[in-house]
């Protein structure tokens, strides 16, 4: 079944002609996670699903393959020959509409999410720190220390990515830990014991993973 799901999406991504890479900047994810859903060693989650599903124009059902209609429509042909039961067909009917709707309030709050994230990782994040620097500096006069607005711009996009994954573990914490020692460093000359905070780099690993294992 796995095989089969990595062979369509492969198929569906060759047919709409993206890479592997344009493919993964449109669904805000890493070229490696298409690469192992096309391998079959991973499967997307339902939000990565219903991204790629808005990607093709396509249905769930047709990303995945799956044809429902017609098996309903087979299964209903055999309940019309052994037993046919109009008071099953009515409940079946019932809870397929609840079902649906269900799916539909997770999709609308699925999609409002992707919305909300593809909003912040198109921000121009460098035009706004540029920006925020030349405020600082010409209002302020902190062109001493307000460059390190510059430092943070990978930081931005990694925190990006943890509202994505849901996970802490793509934070780039290196670069937080760089940019606490610069601020107190040169705001408050705390250079020495500042260099402390370095200590704590390879604490940062173990828990992220023992939490999002957790989680």
């Amino acid at each position: 079944m796995i095989l089969k799901i990595s062979k369509r999406l492969k198929q569906l991504r060759q047919d709409n002609g993206y890479s592997q890479d344009e493919l993964a900047g449109k669904i805000l994810v890493t070229r490696q996670a298409i690469s192992k859903w096309e391998r079959g060693d991973a499967l997307p989650d339902t939000e990565n699903l219903i991204a790629l599903a808005d990607v093709y124009g396509i249905s769930i059902d047709e990303l995945l393959g799956h044809t429902p209609t017609a098996k309903k429509e087979a299964q209903d042909g055999e309940d019309d020959v052994t037993s046919p039961s109009v008071s099953f067909n009515f409940e079946y009917t019932d809870g397929k509409e609840e079902t649906g709707s269900s799916t539909d309030t997770t999709n609308s709050k699925s999609g409002a999410r992707n919305i909300t994230i593809r909003i912040f990782y198109d921000l121009p994040y460098p035009i706004l720190a540029t920006v925020i620097f030349l405020l600082a500096g010409f209002i302020w006069g902190a062109w001493d220390w307000s460059w390190i607005i510059f430092v943070t711009i990978p930081l931005y996009y990694s925190i990006v990515e943890c509202i994505k994954t849901k996970q802490l573990s793509p934070f780039n914490y290196p670069v937080f830990v760089t940019c606490v020692y610069l601020f107190i460093g040169m705001r408050f000359g705390l250079w020495h014991p500042g260099w402390i905070v370095y200590v704590t780099i390879p604490l940062f690993d173990p828990i992220a993973a023992a939490l999002d294992k957790k989680r």
